[in-house]
């Protein structure tokens, strides 16, 4: 019998790269996942939701198996934490998962790629420090994290075929943005004059700057010392502060070029730049205690923050 040469060398090419032969359209169906769902310990619903750094979550989901490759496996893994004795649980029966020899307290197994589906359960821990960064020259940052909850790859060389990934925030980052919508909502709910809403925008700004960045603690300093509604000026006044609003929002602009260039490089002439604008800061600060000693006690403390963060680099 005469062999089509197409097939003849797809069959060789297959042999070599040490993968199995699969026919015709059937190359595409790999191993993969469906339909998962993510709750949590209180049976709340997460699915395709930001998850939270150190929570416990409960993940259901089907291994999915479409074509029989004989002799060949894949490896079912997680970066999740184990809680209690197990990760792992099989809802129904699977021929190509052992439960006689498998291992549901370590955080990956195999199954043969025999076709049919598996109904799987993990249950694990996102750890607490994932959203905590720390790089070079003594530089921490906090932020939202992409992390691969669920993986499927080939057992043979751990090349990826399917994997489930989440956002992780944390309670600290919750916090911040909870104050932060607070602070914005306050804002345009107020009757303040344009420079100082303009303002008060523009500092707003430059600390989502700094949150987005990852400098949560800075950004966490400028937004408590900030008015409170209270505290707003009032139309006729506005004058009054604007020079020294304006000082403040350049100081946090030049902040945060600090921060971010240092983050990349370690050096930066910035600091000397923000000690200047402090300077001037302190002259107009004088003449704030004058007018509204609250509003200058208020840019006292931002000023003091600006210049011990300079200060670290």
């Amino acid at each position: 019998m005469k062999l089509n040469p197409i097939i003849t060398t797809l069959f060789i090419v297959s042999l070599l790269m040490g993968s199995p032969f699969v026919w015709g359209a059937e190359v595409s169906k790999v191993p993969h996942i469906e339909e998962i769902q993510i709750v949590d310990s209180n049976g709340v619903d997460w699915t395709g939701k930001t998850l939270v750094a150190g929570g416990i979550y409960t993940i259901n989901f089907k291994l999915v198996i479409e074509v029989n490759q004989p002799g060949n496996s894949v490896t079912i893994s997680t970066n999740l934490l184990k809680v209690g004795d197990r990760f792992w649980e099989l809802e129904n029966d699977f021929v190509g998962i052992n439960t006689e020899n498998w291992k549901p307290g370590v955080n990956s197994f195999e199954a043969d790629v025999i076709k049919g589906s598996a109904n799987l359960i993990l249950h694990g821990k996102v750890p607490s420090d994932v959203t905590i960064i720390n790089l070079e020259n003594n530089v921490q940052l906090h932020k939202e994290q992409t992390m691969i909850i669920l993986t499927v790859s080939q057992s043979t060389n751990n090349e990826i075929l399917d994997f489930h990934e989440s956002v992780i925030t944390d309670p600290d980052i919750m916090d911040f943005d909870s104050r932060f919508d607070v602070a914005t909502q306050t804002l345009e709910n107020s009757l303040v004059d344009t420079r100082f809403r303009d303002f008060y925008n523009n500092m707003l700004s430059q600390i989502l700057n700094l949150r987005r960045a990852g400098y949560l603690v800075h950004a966490n300093s400028i937004l408590n010392v900030l008015p409170e509604s209270s505290e707003f000026i009032d139309p006729p006044q506005t004058g009054q502060y604007f020079m020294i609003s304006t000082v403040g929002l350049a100081i946090i602009t030049m902040l945060f070029a600090f921060l971010w260039r240092k983050s990349k490089s370690g050096t930066s002439n910035v600091s000397g730049k923000i000690n200047t604008r402090t300077k001037e800061l302190d002259l107009l600060l004088i003449k704030l205690r004058r007018i509204d000693k609250s509003m200058a006690n208020d840019m006292l403390k931002i000023k003091e923050d600006i210049e011990s963060i300079a200060k670290e680099g």
